[in-house]
């Protein structure tokens, strides 16, 4: 889960500076084992490595929180941002024409503001507790987002493709395989990008052999996704699960649909049917998706897997899957026989196709 917090930090070494005609606000925006207070007894901390890899994308310094009263931002240049190892230090470059920016900069300068606060989403966090009670929250796990080129070799060329790779990374509590897929399907939807397609892939040195999938949108392979292999993440001292994606964002640019197009809100409510299935282990959650997709027709909206679960009451050799339908049509309202007539429809096609059958 991903939560949201602001924090309030005493800046230590926050000053103002004057150089070849500009003025900057400058010093550290947080410190790393720094307690700030939430509320009164409660405390918050932010753990080393809490910022690596979040200080290339788009992000802004306000004042007061304000989002129309913008002091500076990374993407126009106006706001640069390191991590080292005390913790993130900032610099603004100020708008001399802003009337509110020159306020805060005197401000600053008189030292009349010494602090500042932030306002960041926390992937994991440790909670300390007293007498039941917690006391202190300790962040500790991020999710990761970088964008930049990789080389491979080409046979019989001097020179290495240099293809602009989209790399995704996630570890943390409630962190999967689907949660990162999640990550893909939504960048996906935001591209224009038909449906993509996930195959099981097994020798892949640097993932786990289970947890690996290719991932394919019409045909074109774009990229892989999965668990990195534990040996792999052990050779880099990392004990916790992790998650990766590599995709070629060349490719994806090349395969985006025309312009969005919007269609009206539907005149008529969907239905809402879960399925818990019982099948082999071998069956991947792609083969279920589009036996249930050609079986349903056109009154399917939507498919979505919720839960994959092996235990006690699931044969061994076997696991349980879960699949919520949405479905609706263009020219009435569903009734229950017409819902009803889909999911016998698709329970026949799992059993036949997939040996599939309801839990």
């Amino acid at each position: 889960m991903m939560y949201k917090r602001t924090a309030v930090a005493r800046s230590d070494g926050f000053c103002t500076r004057a150089e070849g005609g500009n003025l900057y606000i400058e010093g550290y925006f947080a410190v790393f084992g720094s307690r700030y207070e939430l509320w009164d007894g409660a405390y918050e901390t932010i753990e080393p490595g809490a910022f690596d890899g979040q200080t290339n994308g788009d992000v802004r310094a306000l004042v007061n929180h304000d989002t129309t009263l913008v002091l500076g931002r990374t993407t126009a240049g106006t706001l640069s941002l390191r991590v080292d190892e005390r913790g993130l230090w900032g610099s603004i470059t100020i708008n001399q024409q802003d009337q509110d920016a020159m306020n805060l900069y005197e401000r600053v300068k008189r030292g009349d503001v010494n602090q500042c606060s932030f306002g960041f989403d926390i992937i994991d966090q440790d909670v300390d507790y007293k007498d039941g009670v917690p006391t202190v929250w300790r962040i500790k796990a991020v999710k990761l987002y970088e964008l930049a080129k990789i080389y491979l070799p080409v046979a019989g060329q001097p020179l290495p493709e240099e293809p602009k790779m989209l790399v995704l990374g996630t570890y943390g509590a409630g962190e999967t395989f689907f949660t990162l897929k999640g990550e893909l399907e939504a960048i996906f939807t935001g591209l224009r990008l038909k449906k993509a397609e996930y195959t099981a892939v097994k020798d892949n040195p640097s993932y786990h052999p289970g947890r690996c999938a290719k991932v394919s949108i019409d045909g074109v392979d774009v990229g892989v996704m999965g668990q990195v292999h534990p040996l792999a993440a052990a050779n880099y001292g990392i004990d916790t699960d992790v998650y990766c994606a590599e995709i070629d964002f060349t490719k994806l640019f090349d395969m985006q649909l025309p312009d969005a197009t919007y269609t009206p809100l539907p005149k008529y409510p969907t239905v809402s049917r879960d399925l818990s299935l019982i099948c082999s282990e071998d069956v991947t959650v792609a083969q279920a998706e589009a036996v249930i997709t050609a079986a349903a027709g056109k009154l399917l909206r939507d498919v979505k897997l919720f839960d994959i679960y092996r235990g006690p009451g699931v044969p061994e050799g076997k696991k349980s899957m879960a699949f919520s339908l949405e479905l609706r049509a263009d020219d009435r309202t569903l009734t229950d026989t017409d819902s009803e007539a889909v999911v016998t429809k698709v329970l026949a096609a799992l059993k036949e196709k997939l040996d599939a059958a309801l839990r």
